[in-house]
C-alpha cells in the first residue's frame, strides 16, 4: 500500500513545525550569546535506525492505529498470515492476531496478493484461491480487530491488475485496478470509481481528505475524498515537488510499493511526502517544500528503495516502511539535537556511469557513520548530451589541480594512464588486509595489478559464458568454433532459430567484447588487428546463421544498456525451453547462476561453460575502485574502500556484478535465496504464451560448483570506455558487409592508436 496516513492524527502543523525548527536550528539559546547561538545553528539532524520486524516475515503494511499503536501485517512462511504491534518502541513485537482464511471449496491460496491495515485495528486481504480445477478465483476478507475473517461479496474485474490497497485516515478502503483507482465497502460490495482509467495512474496515495493520482510521467492529480471529484489543484505542489528532486515516475513493479508516498498532517493544508531525495512538508500553495530528512544521508537514497508507508508518532519521530533489494525494512528516524547539522567531513566519489549497488554502499556506510558526508558524483547522467571524451576532459582536469573525488570507481576510463601518471594511490595493503579476514577471489582482485602493485581493484565481476547443449558446448571452445557450431545447427535445423537473440551485429559484438578483448592490445600499447579482424570474421558468421528482418540497430555508448545487453538472463530461457539452440552473453548476478544452474538440473542435457575468445578464463572487471593519491580524504577513501571489500557491502543482490569477496558470494549463491523465484519470457514460437522457469529446489552443488570455477578466471577484459566504443563502432559495417573485417580493424586500431597518444 502507497500512502497510510491512518490513526490518530498528527500536531497541528504550526505546532509541529514551530517544534522541528526550534529543534534544527537550535534556536531555544540566548539570543544575546552570539557563539552559543552559532554553535547551535550548526546542529540538530534526524538520525537513522532500522527497526527489528520478526523474523521470516514479509511486511506488507504498517499503521499508526487510533490508539497511537504501530502495528504491521506480516506473512510469515511457517506461521501464515498475521497482525503485530510494536512494544517498547520496535525493541519487541507481539502479536496481535491470525489471519485464516476460509479455504472451503478450495485446494489452496494460490498467492496472497495485499493486506491493507485499517486505523480502528482491522484488515482488508486480496487472495488468489485454487480451485479443485486449477482455475483461480479472486476473494477479498475483512478482517475485525479481533482477527474475525469475512468474506466480501465485493468482485473486481479479472481483466484489471490490483495493485494497491489503502486505508485512508477516516478509515475508508480504497484499491487500485488496472489504472483506476475504487472505493470499496467489503461489507456490502459496494464500489465507485474515484480515478478513471485514462488518466493512466501508476500508483496513488492518500494524505487527510485528500487522494493523489500519480500517472506513468509523474504527473499528480488530486481528488477530494468527501465529494470523490478532482479537487482545485495545490498550486505551488508541482513546484515543491520540482525542487525536491524527487522522480515520481513509474515505480519499480512492487505491486504494494511506490517510489513516493504522501502523508497528512492534521491541518488540511499540511502535505508531508517522501521520497529517495528525503522526507519534506509542504503547506498547500506554497511553491516550496520544506526537507525535513535528507535522502543523501540515510537509506532514503539507495536507488532499489521503494516505499509502502509512512507514520509519524506524538513526539515527532518517523517510521517509514520501505522495500529493496535485501527485503523489506522499518526505518525510524529521531531527531538528534546534537550531532551536526551538516556532516563534518565529506568523501567526494565518483563514477562514469551511475552505479546501483556503489550507491546502495555509500547509503549504508554513511548510516553508520553520520559526521560524514559522502558526494556522489556521476560523469554521465542517463539523460546527458555530454560525451565520454568530454567528462573524462573535465575529470582530468580536476584531479590534476588537485580538485577531484577522492575515491574513484575506474570503469570506462583510462586506468593504465591514470597508473602510469602516480594518480592511483597504492592499495595493495588494504585489499591483503580484507582477503586475510574474510577471503576474496584474489585472481580477480589482483588481475590489474601492476608490478606487483595494486593500484584498482575490482569490487565485483562478470563471466562470459555459452550456454547450449553438453554436445555443443564439447565443441565450443573460441570465438571461431563457437562460430562453426553455430553454422552446423544451421545446416542440421535450417528452419528453427539457432542463436537467441536476433539483433545487429554491434548488438551481437558487444555480446561477445568482454570474452575477447583481453587478447587485443599488444605489448607495445597498439592493437593487435589481425586478432581483432578475426573478430570481426566470426561476429559476421553469427550474425548471418539467422534471418534479421527486423534488425534492431542500436547507436549509443551508455554503460546502462551495455549491461542490459551482455546479461545472459535476457534470453536464458530459450534454449532451456528449446526455442533456440545456443546462448551467450556475461553472467552478471546470482540470478544469472541460478537459472542456469536450474536448466541443467531440469533438462539434464542444456548446460553452460565459461567462455573466451583467445586467453582463455576470461572475465570482465566491475566497480574498478581506485583512490585519488592527490586526494584531499586519502586516508578517508581507504577506510571507505575496505568497507566497500567486505562482506557487509558485498553482499547485495543487484546486477552489477558478482562480488569479489567470497563470504557475500557463499551467502547470496544459497539455494534457499531462490526458493519462491519465478522466471518467465514470452516464447517465440507460440506468441502469447509464456516460458516458465521455477527456481525452488536448487541443488546446492551446482551454485557451489560456480563458486569454485570462479577461482580460476584469470584474464580481465579490456574496460576502457573509449576502446570499447571504437572496436563496436566498426561491427555494424562489417555485418553488413560494407567494409572486410580486415578493413574493420584497421578502422578501429587507428582510433584506438590516436586516443592512446592522446591520453
Amino acid at each position: 500500500m502507497l500512502m497510510k496516513r491512518r490513526g490518530k492524527k498528527i500536531r497541528w502543523l504550526a505546532v509541529v513545525f514551530a517544534a522541528l525548527f526550534f529543534c534544527l536550528t537550535g534556536c531555544f539559546g540566548d539570543a544575546s550569546d552570539k557563539e552559543k547561538e552559532k554553535e547551535a545553528d550548526t546542529r540538530g539532524r534526524y538520525l537513522e535506525t532500522e527497526v527489528k520486524l520478526p523474523e521470516h516475515t514479509k511486511v506488507f503494511d504498517m499503521v499508526k492505529g487510533t490508539d497511537g499503536v504501530i502495528r504491521i501485517a506480516v506473512q510469515d512462511p511457517g506461521e501464515g498470515l498475521a497482525v503485530w504491534e510494536m512494544k517498547e518502541k520496535g525493541d519487541t513485537w507481539e502479536k496481535v492476531y491470525n489471519i485464516e482464511i476460509d479455504l472451503t471449496g478450495y485446494v489452496t491460496c494460490a498467492n496472497l496478493a495485499s493486506i491493507a491495515l485499517s486505523p480502528e485495528g482491522g484488515a482488508a486481504v486480496l487472495a488468489y484461491l485454487e480451485r479443485a480445477d486449477k482455475n483461480v478465483d479472486i476473494k477479498y476478507f475483512y478482517v475485525s480487530n479481533t482477527g474475525e475473517v469475512s468474506a466480501s461479496p465485493y468482485q473486481s474485474d479479472p481483466s484489471e491488475l490490483v495493485s494497491q490497497l489503502n486505508y485512508t485516515s477516516q478509515g475508508d478502503f480504497y484499491l487500485q485496478a488496472g489504472f483506476r483507482v475504487i472505493k470499496v465497502d467489503l461489507k456490502t460490495g459496494d464500489a465507485g470509481e474515484i480515478v478513471e482509467s485514462s488518466l493512466q495512474t501508476s500508483y496513488y496515495g492518500t494524505a487527510g481528505s485528500r487522494l493523489y493520482a500519480v500517472d506513468w510521467k509523474g504527473k499528480v492529480t488530486e481528488y477530494d475524498l468527501e465529494s470523490g471529484l478532482v479537487a482545485a489543484p495545490d498550486k505551488g505542489l508541482a513546484s515543491a515537488i520540482e525542487q525536491s528532486g524527487l522522480e515520481l515516475g513509474d515505480r519499480q513493479g512492487n505491486a504494494d510499493a511506490a517510489p513516493v508516498i504522501f502523508y497528512g498532517g492534521e491541518d488540511p493544508d499540511t502535505l508531508f511526502f517522501c521520497g529517495d531525495t528525503g522526507v519534506y512538508c509542504h503547506i498547500k500553495d506554497g511553491n516550496i517544500a520544506e526537507k525535513i530528512i535528507d535522502g543523501g544521508l540515510t537509506s532514503l537514497g539507495s536507488p532499489d528503495m521503494e516505499f509502502k508507508a509512512m507514520e509519524m508518532t506524538g513526539d515527532s519521530e518517523f517510521y517509514i516502511l520501505a522495500t529493496g533489494d535485501d527485503g523489506d525494512k522499518l526505518l525510524n528516524y529521531t531527531y538528534d539535537p546534537e550531532v551536526s547539522t551538516i556532516p563534518e567531513k565529506e568523501l567526494k566519489v565518483y563514477s562514469l556511469y551511475e552505479d546501483g549497488d556503489f550507491r546502495k554502499a555509500i547509503t549504508q556506510y554513511q548510516k553508520n557513520h553520520p559526521n560524514l558526508y559522502i558526494r556522489y558524483e556521476v560523469g554521465l547522467e542517463a539523460d546527458s548530451q555530454k560525451t565520454v571524451s568530454d567528462v573524462l576532459r573535465i575529470l582530468n582536469t580536476e584531479i590534476m589541480a588537485g580538485k577531484g573525488p577522492d575515491l574513484l570507481l575506474l570503469d570506462g576510463t583510462p586506468l593504465d594512464a591514470y597508473i602510469e601518471k602516480g594518480i592511483l594511490e597504492d592499495i595493495t595493503g588494504i585489499v591483503k588486509k580484507v582477503d586475510d579476514s574474510e577471503g576474496l577471489y584474489t585472481n580477480i582482485t589482483s588481475g590489474l595489478a601492476r608490478d606487483s602493485k595494486l593500484y584498482a581493484v575490482p569490487l565485483r565481476f562478470s563471466v562470459p559464458v555459452a550456454e547450449a547443449t553438453d554436445d555443443s558446448l564439447e565443441r565450443i571452445i573460441d570465438l571461431k568454433t563457437l562460430a562453426d557450431e553455430a553454422e552446423r545447427l544451421r545446416d542440421e535445423y535450417p528452419d528453427q532459430t539457432i542463436i537467441s537473440e536476433k539483433n545487429s551485429g554491434r548488438f551481437m559484438a558487444a555480446q561477445l567484447y568482454d570474452a575477447c578483448s583481453s587478447s587485443w592490445l599488444t605489448e607495445e600499447g597498439g592493437v593487435n588487428t589481425e586478432r581483432l579482424a578475426d573478430f570481426y570474421l566470426q561476429v559476421k558468421r553469427l550474425h548471418r546463421v539467422d534471418s534479421h528482418e527486423e534488425d534492431t540497430l542500436y547507436d549509443g555508448d551508455t554503460v546502462e544498456y551495455m549491461e542490459y545487453i551482455t546479461n545472459i538472463t535476457g534470453d536464458l530461457l530459450m534454449p532451456y525451453s528449446g526455442a533456440s539452440f545456443l546462448n551467450f552473453g556475461n553472467i552478471r548476478d546470482p540470478e544469472g547462476v541460478a537459472m542456469l544452474a536450474k536448466a541443467r538440473q531440469e533438462t539434464g542435457t542444456v548446460g553452460y561453460k565459461p567462455f573466451s575468445g583467445e586467453n582463455g578464463n576470461a572475465y570482465l572487471p566491475v566497480s574498478i575502485a581506485g583512490v585519488n593519491a592527490k586526494g584531499s580524504e586519502t586516508e578517508l577513501a581507504v577506510s571507505f574502500l575496505e568497507f566497500l571489500l567486505k562482506d557487509t557491502a558485498q553482499g547485495y543482490s543487484g546486477n552489477t556484478g558478482l562480488p569479489v569477496n567470497k563470504k557475500a558470494m557463499a551467502r547470496l549463491l544459497e539455494a534457499d535465496n531462490f526458493a519462491e523465484d519465478i522466471r518467465g519470457a514470452e516464447d517465440p514460437r507460440n506468441p502469447g504464451e509464456t516460458i516458465t522457469m521455477y527456481l525452488e529446489n536448487l541443488d546446492q552443488g551446482e551454485l557451489d560448483a560456480f563458486m569454485k570455477e570462479a577461482e580460476n578466471f584469470a584474464a580481465p577484459a579490456l574496460t576502457d570506455e573509449r576502446i570499447r566504443q571504437a572496436v563496436l563502432e566498426q561491427a555494424n559495417s562489417c555485418t553488413e558487409g560494407t567494409i572486410t573485417p580486415e578493413e574493420a580493424a584497421e578502422k578501429a586500431a587507428d582510433t584506438v592508436k590516436l586516443y592512446l597518444a592522446e591520453r
